[in-house]
């Protein structure tokens, strides 16, 4: 059955239908379609991130013909992505291979992504990562006593993620446009959101 939302146990249920094929076949050797549907709820940041990893590894790793199909609303929590390159994976060599070239780092529009490898890693990038954060997030006029704090928080995961584990840290921050509060709508005041994710 097709749920009409995905979550992390989506997630997890499309990560142990791959491993369940790769136990049996390669891959690669199946031209590979993940279909979520149209107006589907993705739940949050983290959700889609986490899709772009397995597609990523998909891509990359096991050399997989891959299209991904999905349409969903934004909402404040899910709004980044709009600039997500997922929407290009569409089965063909051209728009896989922009993908996964994007993957790594990218400064564009509302979105900072970047990749830390674990065995280059030293305290300097994560100083560089927090200013280059910091100037991002003072382009959209972002309170200073919020990046600061946001900063500080990014910058302990990533020294945490780096120094206890042996993979590479990702890094993606997008400010969202702006949105009245549900509880008031009346009210004049509008809100964005800054949505983090950093994952080893």
């Amino acid at each position: 059955t097709r749920s009409q939302k995905v979550d992390l146990v989506e997630i997890k249920r499309i990560i142990n239908y791959l491993y369940s094929i790769r136990c049996r076949h390669r891959l690669s050797f199946f031209p590979i379609v993940i279909d979520l549907g149209r107006n589907i709820v993705i739940e949050d940041k983290l959700t889609y991130i986490l899709l772009e990893c397995i597609c990523y590894h998909l891509i990359v790793k096991e050399r997989c013909n891959l299209s991904l199909m999905f349409h969903c609303p934004h909402t404040i929590y899910n709004e980044g992505i709009k600039t997500s390159y997922l929407k290009y994976i569409d089965g063909t060599k051209k728009g896989m291979t922009t993908f996964a070239s994007h993957f790594h780092s990218e400064i564009r529009g509302s979105h900072f992504r970047r990749i830390i490898q674990s065995e280059d890693f030293n305290g300097e990038q994560t100083a560089r990562t927090v200013q280059d954060i910091d100037s991002f997030l003072k382009f959209y006029l972002i309170q200073k006593s919020y990046r600061d704090r946001v900063s500080e928080i990014v910058g302990e995961l990533i020294d945490n993620s780096l120094e206890h584990s042996l993979s590479d840290c990702l890094i993606d921050i997008d400010v969202t446009t702006d949105y009245e509060k549900n509880e008031d709508p009346s009210s004049e005041n509008l809100y964005c959101g800054v949505n983090i994710v950093v994952l080893n």
